[in-house]
């Protein structure tokens, strides 16, 4: 008995290149064309008036509490996902049991009801 499974090649070729064009265009149309129309509209007035903006000082101040923002919440979410994670994986019927509560409930959820009363 042959036990290798067969998922993602059930398809006829012909159907699984539509659904990778369907992919790829979705792809260009909603992430790579605005990407191109940001780029293109911030540099409208050429090179040099991009350079001067970011010499402006409220440019560096939002530039770096951009990147100052995602230095924290980047290994936070890494953080929460692996605990999820775990828990779902791990922890069985309390873990998904949590899981679901704290999705389900939101902030209310998972800290309880006590904290946010109605």
């Amino acid at each position: 008995m042959n036990t290798k499974s067969r998922r993602g090649i059930e398809e006829p070729p012909v159907i699984r290149r539509i659904l990778i064009g369907i992919a790829v265009t979705f792809v260009g149309v909603f992430l790579l064309l605005p990407l191109a129309n940001v780029f293109a509209q911030a540099l409208a007035k050429g090179w040099s008036a991009y350079v001067n903006a970011l010499r402006e000082a409220d440019t560096r101040s939002a530039v770096l509490l951009t990147l100052l923002v995602s230095a924290i919440c980047v290994p936070l979410n890494l953080v929460f996902g692996v605990v999820a994670a775990w828990a779902v994986a791990t922890v069985g019927k309390w873990g998904c049991k949590a899981w679901r509560r704290c999705c389900k409930g939101g902030v209310e959820g998972l800290v309880g009801s006590k904290l946010f009363p109605k």
